[in-house]
């Protein structure tokens, strides 16, 4: 009898303890909730304007027709140009590749999304030399064929976009 208090006791006890822990966590997450998604949206902001610098703010289109491996396609307000968050099936769900293309189809910047703003990054004048020209500490875990393919992913995305969104960003 004593044996079963013992064990009822112990099992009341980490009910109580598990309960207290899940508050504790739920009130934590609640806490810093607004603080994190503002953090996530200011280093999005960021790796967005270090891909565009030309661009006073970028706007997320949404409703729009997007190629096979695009994630998100984001405008320049000032009509600098497009940056796009494509991926090929070499890269994961969760990350992928930036794209900045001007509304003329320049490639102005791609690296891969978890490289930040100021560590490598490919630049280049047209589509060809996206290819190959490379500036910086380039991340080799991103072969040339896994960034060219993103940049031709991107180009198709350039080509459905609505021509109204094209004709609103030429300057």
């Amino acid at each position: 009898m004593k044996l079963g208090r013992r064990i009822l006791a112990s099992f009341m006890a980490l009910v109580v303890l598990g309960t207290a822990f899940v508050l504790v966590i739920s009130i934590v997450h609640f806490v810093t909730m607004e603080r994190a998604e503002a953090h996530r949206a200011a280093e999005l902001d960021d790796l967005l304007h270090s891909a565009l610098p030309d661009a006073e703010t970028l706007t997320e289109l949404a409703d729009i027709p997007l190629a096979d491996g695009v994630m998100n396609v984001y405008a320049a307000d000032n009509g600098a140009g497009y940056v796009m968050r494509v991926r090929n099936k070499a890269i994961t769900e969760e990350h992928g590749v930036f794209v900045a293309m001007t509304p003329e189809g320049r490639i102005v910047a791609a690296f891969p999304e978890e490289e930040r703003p100021g560590e490598s990054r490919l630049i280049s004048e047209d589509i060809l030399s996206a290819f190959t020209k490379t500036m910086g500490n380039y991340n080799t875990s991103f072969s040339a064929d896994v960034m060219s393919q993103c940049v031709v992913i991107a180009r198709e995305q350039l080509d459905l976009l609505p021509e109204e969104e094209v004709a609103d960003e030429q300057p």
